[in-house]
Order: structure tokens, then sequence, then C-alpha cells
């Protein structure tokens, strides 16, 4: 085995998708180059082949190579679940001074988890449901670093009952490598919008049947449901349901309401569909990644709802300028007066913050 010692050491399991993305950037936005790191591989699916995207060095996970680990300049992990706590926990156990070089980057999803968790127990209970087992608890013990946003540092806290160590940085990666979004973004950029396009949520099941007719309803009371294509993600049982509304709608109450399916498919594709849609309804939790990607693109306005995780994210740490709405009653009129909002300065500053992060993140991968 090659040596990994003296090395920036990026552990993730085999299904991850953000490990690569996140490296890329690194390696496209500061000093880090190939050859000071290694990505080592938890197999976690016997059956499942990691899909290696960059050129650098791959190494596949076994106890044995534990003590080169502890030699690392830096161990970083994606989240904190399940499945890489007990190789966190065996790394720290063959020396604990490591803690001290090991960065976990975590997001909404974790402390959102860990914090409901807290409020109902006064403790992190173990609860292997919301990624939350006696390995995780254990590995929450050390004194590592949260690369994370400034934000969270009170709810981690407060949860943890203790100070902690703080890498104040947000995502710098787009939902496509460094070079492709680029490119797609040089493109996208020479292609007339012809149709205000209105996304609901980011990936299938944001929005189930009923809170999406809810919101057809709230276009329809104004009027304005023919002005805009609606963009659905939903598949299955809820896509023949709203099929079958929309049908209902066209026949018997003579109002057209224009949707169109958005299949799952690859992230180059998804990223273009992005760029054609004018609002974005974000669901409260998660696609950040895609929000993020959207508002940095200058592509359109986003629309989160009052007090929720997402909308604390882009106003507190993006401030960007957004729509909020407390119900979805508010989401048409909040549309149609929404030319103050001005994408490309909302662009400027989703710029501004990563590199910021990128300045941060340079410090600890040199």
């Amino acid at each position: 085995m090659k040596d990994i010692s003296n090395k920036h050491i990026f552990i993730c399991i085999d299904h991850d998708s953000f490990i690569q993305l996140f490296i890329d950037a690194l390696l496209s936005k500061t000093n880090l180059e190939k050859d000071d790191l290694a990505i080592v591989i938890i197999q976690f699916q016997p059956s499942y082949s990691f899909n290696k995207l960059i050129d650098v060095e791959y190494i596949d996970y076994t106890d044995d190579i534990i003590p080169d680990l502890v030699q690392a300049k830096s161990i970083t992990f994606i989240s904190l679940n399940n499945w890489n706590a007990p190789v966190l926990n065996k790394i720290v156990t063959q020396d604990n001074k490591i803690a001290r070089k090991i960065n976990i980057l975590i997001t909404d999803d974790e402390v959102d988890r860990w914090n409901k968790n807290f409020n109902i127990n006064s403790f992190l209970k173990e609860d292997v449901s919301q990624h939350i087992s006696k390995e995780v608890i254990k590995a929450l013990s050390y004194n590592f670093n949260f690369i994370m946003t400034d934000n969270f540092r009170h709810v981690v806290t407060k949860i943890l009952n203790r100070d902690v160590n703080t890498v104040n940085a947000s995502i710098i990666f787009d939902i496509l490598l460094t070079d492709q979004s680029n490119k797609l973004l040089q493109i996208v950029n020479t292609i007339p919008k012809d149709h205000k396009k209105i996304l609901l949520g980011s990936k299938a099941g944001s929005f189930g049947f009923r809170a999406t007719i809810k919101i057809f309803n709230s276009f329809n009371k104004l009027k304005m449901t023919d002005r805009y294509k609606f963009v659905c993600l939903n598949q299955g049982k809820h896509k023949i349901a709203l099929i079958l509304y929309v049908f209902f709608m066209k026949i018997f109450k003579k109002i057209n309401i224009q949707i169109e399916f958005f299949p799952p498919t690859d992230a180059l594709t998804y990223s273009s569909m992005l760029s054609s849609i004018s609002y974005f309804i974000l669901q409260n939790r998660g696609g950040a990644s895609s929000a993020r990607n959207y508002a940095k693109w200058g592509c359109g306005v986003l629309c989160v709802m009052n007090d929720s995780p997402n909308i604390k994210l882009f106003k507190d740490i993006f401030k960007i300028d957004l729509l909020s709405f407390k119900n979805f009653d508010e989401i048409p009129s909040k549309i149609k007066n929404s030319k103050h909002i001005d994408v490309q300065q909302n662009r400027k500053k989703m710029m501004d913050e990563e590199s910021r992060s990128i300045d941060i993140l340079s410090k600890i991968y040199t």
C-alpha cells in the first residue's frame, strides 16, 4: 500500500455523493494538490462500486491502515453517521491526540436531527433511525473540529454541553464538478428563458400531493395559474394523482394548469433544468446544495417558508434577498411583487461567502 501518512485524508462511505465534489472544489479553488491527499472508502454495501470521478488516490478502508491514518496531516469526514462513526472511534482509540486533526463537515441535516433528539430527551439518546447510534454519541465526545457555519455553533454547544471547535466555513462545491459547472454556466447564460417556470421543491417528495394542490390553489385564487409553468419532481402515486387533478381542473373547472414532470436524472441534466427556473419554492429543510447552486448562478428567486432551517441558512449565512412566506397562500402575491429582488446581487453575495469560506479552508488543507 502507498504511504498515506503526512497527507490530508478524506474518509467516506461507498455511496457518498459529496466527498468528491468537496475535494474537487478544494483542488480547483485552493493550493491543495492531488498528491497531497487520499480518499479512504468504507465499504458499506459489498455489491456497490464507488464511482471514482476525480484523479486522486483511492484506498479501501481496513483496520490495518489505522496506524497510517494517525500520522495524517488531517482527517476529514463528510457527515457523522452510523456508518462512519465506528471508524472515527477506532482512529481516536489508536491515538487520542489525532482528534485535534479530525474535521467533520456537518450540515443542517445533522444539526436538526441532533437538536430534535436533544429537545425530546434533554441529552443525545441513541436512535438508529435518526443516525444517532452509540458509536455516533461516543464520537461526539471527542474534541474534533466541526466544519460548519457559526450559526450552528450555539446549537451544537447546547447539545454537547461544552464549547466546540469550529471551522467557520459554508459549502464551497456545486452539484457538478467545478469545471463542468463553469462550462454549463457559460452555456445556460446564453439561453433566454422562454416561459416563467416555478420549481416545486428540490427533489421528489419535497412537497406531497396535498401541499402541491395548496400551492396550485393559491395561484388560482389570484388568477395567476396560467402565467407560469410548474415544474414538479414527484413520481409514482403522487404524480398520477396530480395528473388526474390537472385533468379535472381543465375539464370541469376550465382552469389550465401547466405542469411539467421532471424525472430523476443525472446532475448535469438537473443543473440545466435549474437554470431555466424563474422561481424556486424550496422545502423547509434539505435541498440546500441545489438552492445554493441556483442562487449562485443568478437563475432566479428563492421562495422559502418563514422560520424554516433553509431560510435561516440563506438569510443569515448567505444574506441574500428572497421571498419568505408564512403559508402557501402568500406565495403568488409575493411572486407578483418580486421585481425588487436583484438576482445578480444575490449571486455576488453567494460568491463572496464562497470566497470567505475558501480562505478559511485553505488554512486547513495546506
